[in-house]
């Protein structure tokens, strides 16, 4: 029988799965944690208060630690590609819908794409994706990837402008941003493209659109 709510189990305990594990646990999540490693359990034991030490490569195993019972099972082993391809079988084995997982390499991704897995994560070229936009952008904040190269950012002004500039920017160049609101000091304030002229000097805008044209408008803000 599922577990009431969200509830999660992390296999694999390095930096990257204990993470994962500990900050859905401070979230107030049903979270099991599984490493074959005895040290490492006993390292995240604190931020972790539900760990298993197991091969998650042995199905019967994940059946008797219950992780059939959890929603989401989050694969942590991409440095070793048979242990992960294998403890994917396995969790599959069990029925568990949302299986997501870490991979290491391009065969990794191609092969987990195959077996059909709900999401391939690859955090090293994920972080090194942002690191080169917020370098490349200096006033680039943050941002979430939406899908067609369409971008949801945070910019911030190198100097004092108002809400007319901006608008009158996005206008004269005829780019299809759309302005969600603005920062005040750090406090964000919604605010459309059509209230946004109304406002004054501000030290941040969140905005909407296409990657190419969002570089534009972050050029002209510098």
């Amino acid at each position: 029988m599922k577990l009431s709510s969200r509830s999660f189990v992390v296999i694999g305990l390095g930096s990257f799965g204990s993470t994962i594990a500990a900050e859905l646990s401070l979230m107030g999540n049903d979270v099991l944690g599984i490493d074959i490693d005895e040290n490492i359990i006993k390292a995240q034991s604190d931020a972790i208060p539900n760990t298993a030490i197991l091969d998650a490569r042995d199905e019967v195993a994940l059946l008797e630690a219950g992780v059939a019972n959890y929603n989401v099972v989050i694969i942590s082993i991409g440095e070793n590609l048979e242990a992960s391809l294998l403890t994917v079988m396995s969790v599959k084995a069990l029925g568990v819908d949302e299986i997501w997982v870490k991979a290491k390499s391009k065969a990794h991704h191609t092969i987990l794409q195959g077996i059909g897995v709900t999401k391939i994560i690859h955090p090293e070229r994920d972080m090194g994706i942002r690191v080169a936009e917020k370098l490349n952008s200096p006033n680039l904040s943050d941002y979430i990837f939406l899908n067609n190269n369409q971008y949801v950012i945070h910019l911030q002004a190198g100097r004092d402008f108002t809400s007319q500039s901006v608008v009158d920017f996005i206008g004269a160049k005829k780019l299809s941003i759309n302005i969600l609101g603005y920062m005040n000091n750090n406090e964000f304030v919604c605010s459309s493209s059509d209230e946004f002229i109304l406002n004054t000097p501000f030290n941040g805008v969140v905005v909407v659109g296409h990657k190419t044209e969002l570089r534009q408008l972050g050029a002209f803000l510098l």
